[in-house]
């Protein structure tokens, strides 16, 4: 990501603050709502703004990813994190994941392409416990799997079974292993490009209630 994820929660949460609480009550009182966008605005004007408005669209979308797919917020963000490093678009990397979340879901049911992939491969689906691993766990089980996989073309369809057509994009990804992965991941959350889950339903809802601000001031 281009810049901390938690220094954009930070400056959307009190540059736009005012503005937030304005729409939340334009129905009743549009007056009000144009005072306080008026307010916030000096705060956070042009270039930053805007680059403050698109970052806040990047969180939503990974909150509804995860909402989606059930990967945790925080995965999809490690993940696409390290995707990044290796040349594969954050965009790139949620389709993946999309994928692979459904594919998952599927075998843990004994059905579907990645599963006789999961069984050969001597991956388990559930842990100790009984319990179905999460995707992360699954994820990384499966990046050791192709860790130990030779041959490219093996390894490409290993990826392609669990993640369709991105995982060509992600093999060179995958191949490092968990133990690299699980150092990307970490290097991620340091760096500050991770947002927990309330956090990111709070800008969410940031974003939910600055579309509603400009669909009541386009209405005018």
């Amino acid at each position: 990501m281009a810049i901390p994820i938690k220094a954009v929660l930070s400056i959307a949460t009190s540059g736009f603050n005012v503005a937030l609480k304005g729409a939340s009550k334009a129905v009743g009182g549009l007056v009000f709502a144009f005072k306080a966008l008026a307010l916030a605005i000096p705060a956070v004007t042009g270039l930053f703004a805007a680059l403050v408005l698109r970052q806040a669209a990047v969180i939503d979308r990974i909150g509804k990813v995860a909402k989606v797919t059930g990967v945790a917020a925080e995965t999809l963000q490690r993940f696409g994190f390290a995707a990044e490093l290796a040349g594969v678009s954050t965009d790139q990397a949620q389709v993946a994941l999309r994928r692979f979340s459904r594919r998952l879901g599927e075998a843990q049911k004994g059905t579907g392409e990645l599963a006789p992939t999961l069984k050969r491969l001597g991956i388990d689906l559930r842990d100790s416990s009984g319990e179905f691993k999460s995707a992360e766990e699954v994820l990384f089980d499966l990046a050791d799997a192709i860790a130990n996989t030779e041959g490219s073309s093996e390894r490409l369809a290993i990826a392609f079974k669990a993640f369709d057509s991105e995982g060509a994009e992600l093999v060179s990804v995958l191949a490092q292993g968990s133990d690299a992965m699980r150092a990307l991941f970490d290097e991620a959350d340091s760096l500050g490009a991770v947002l927990s889950g309330s956090a990111i339903r709070g800008v969410e809802a940031f974003n939910d209630e600055f579309n509603k601000l400009q669909t009541l001031v386009g209405g005018i």
